[in-house]
């Protein structure tokens, strides 16, 4: 229902084809900045931000599905660096986009609060795992970047599904992003969790992370937040980890199946 809500609200902006977003906007050196908005809050920007953006359209479609299988070590060593806030922390996934496309994607915080996405594109057999050539390609981007030696034993952790709609600002390299029905599964024991109905994700990337769509989010009343999916997703669904600082926010908008 969130899908169809946020396309409709959202169909008068001008369309952008992916190789032209990649142009003006690709971003793997950004800054992310997190908002949870309801579709009020949405109604309240919906006109101002399809006339300054333009939309993702491939092959007439406007909202893709996006599959993720978040990978940590045995230790979860991704998940405590990041709820300790950690200078050199990343995460490791692979993402199936629509279906079709799948990367070996690894998201490097570097020190300053800003995100750094290194991404190879793999078989889509290879979802979940890290092959040969992903391993060496996580050996190169840790030592070169952190000096660190690429963790041992990853497996996957936690399965995140949700649909995406993303827009590109008209002018300046900025990119917005939509995520709704938003769910959560272990990879241990299927339990599962989810952002609560009428609930949409939105994340800015930008290079200084202040886009129109940050002044347009703040005026409608939603507030920067500082979380994970990943994160989010483990702590929820396994009560013995620590949920600090997020315990809050999660009670309020996610919820447990």
């Amino acid at each position: 229902m969130n899908t169809e809500a946020v396309r409709r609200r959202l169909s008068a902006a001008a369309p952008i084809g992916l190789a032209e977003l990649d142009s003006a906007a690709a971003l793997q050196h950004r800054l992310d900045t997190k908002y949870l908005i309801d579709l009020d809050q949405l109604d309240r920007i919906a006109d101002r931000l399809a006339a300054t953006h333009r939309r993702l359209v491939i092959d007439d479609r406007t909202a893709f599905d996006y599959r993720t299988s978040y990978l940590d070590t045995p230790a979860l060593t991704c998940f405590h660096d990041h709820r300790q806030g950690r200078r050199r922390r990343f995460k490791i996934r692979t993402r199936l986009y629509g279906g079709e496309l799948c990367r070996f994607e690894i998201k490097l915080k570097d020190g300053r609060g800003s995100t750094d996405k290194h991404a190879i594109t793999v078989a889509a057999d290879e979802f979940g795992t890290v092959s040969e050539r992903a391993a060496g390609f996580l050996t190169e981007v840790l030592a070169g970047c952190y000096g660190l030696t690429a963790p041992a034993a990853l497996a996957p952790r936690l399965l995140v599904r949700q649909h995406r709609h993303t827009f590109a600002a008209l002018s300046g390299a900025c990119r917005v992003t939509l995520d709704t029905d938003v769910t959560f599964a272990a990879t241990t024991d299927g339990t599962a969790a989810g952002l609560r109905p009428g609930l949409v994700l939105v994340e800015t990337k930008s290079a200084r992370g202040r886009g129109l769509a940050d002044d347009l989010l703040r005026r409608a009343g939603a507030h920067p937040l500082s979380v994970s999916k990943y994160c989010a997703g483990m702590a929820l669904l396994h009560p013995s980890l620590p949920d600090q600082p997020w315990r809050r926010l999660l009670h309020r908008y996610f919820t447990c199946a």
